[in-house]
């Protein structure tokens, strides 16, 4: 299993669509990871996150938002 998939894998593990939200094709949120190389988030960003305040988008928002929570929850913890 590539680093890639085992990432995915640990994320889709703790990651659900928050309930509530109706399904729509144009709710992607894309979110750009630099890791250390422990494999801690060094920076994350939600590449379009001017998308999250503009009116009409809170779906949108309470995704993006969903998404980065649960990447910061399975990154490991920083090596001592």
């Amino acid at each position: 299993m590539s680093q890639e998939d085992a990432l995915r894998a640990q994320i889709f593990g703790c990651w659900s669509v928050p309930l509530g939200l109706p399904y729509d094709g144009n709710l992607l949120v894309r979110i750009q990871l630099k890791l250390k190389r422990d494999g801690t988030i060094a920076k994350s960003e939600i590449l379009d996150h001017e998308r999250m305040n503009k009116p009409g988008e809170k779906f949108y928002k309470i995704l993006a938002e969903s998404a980065l929570s649960c990447l910061l929850y399975t990154s490991p913890s920083p090596r001592d």
